[in-house]
């Protein structure tokens, strides 16, 4: 119960993070794209180029990671820690939603 606790406390806390806005922007692109890239990607190719695209996918996004968080990382938004995890995922939900799941 203690850990539980401390990991309330930790999410509920008001302190920004250093490269909220950049992991946030990057969330919204790639989320959403990983996602529509597996249902294009599944049905067409074997699973080793799934696999291979799913890892070069993912090599993609730490790298722009990466590089976002340089050139922005002059920029702080106030941005809640449960909030910034959430927003992307909320964007997959209404993208499988609008999209007739």
């Amino acid at each position: 119960m203690s850990l539980f606790k401390k990991y309330g406390k930790w999410i509920s806390k008001k302190n920004p993070r250093r490269h909220d806005l950049a992991e946030l922007l990057l969330g919204i692109i790639f989320v959403p794209a990983i996602i529509a890239g597996i249902e294009l990607i599944y049905h067409r190719y074997s699973s080793f180029w799934f696999m291979l695209f799913c890892f070069l996918f993912i090599n993609l996004y730490l790298l722009s990671d990466n590089l976002i968080t340089r050139i922005m990382g002059r920029f702080n938004v106030k941005i809640s820690k449960w909030m910034h995890p959430v927003i992307p995922w909320i964007l997959v939900c209404v993208y499988f939603v609008l999209n007739g799941f």
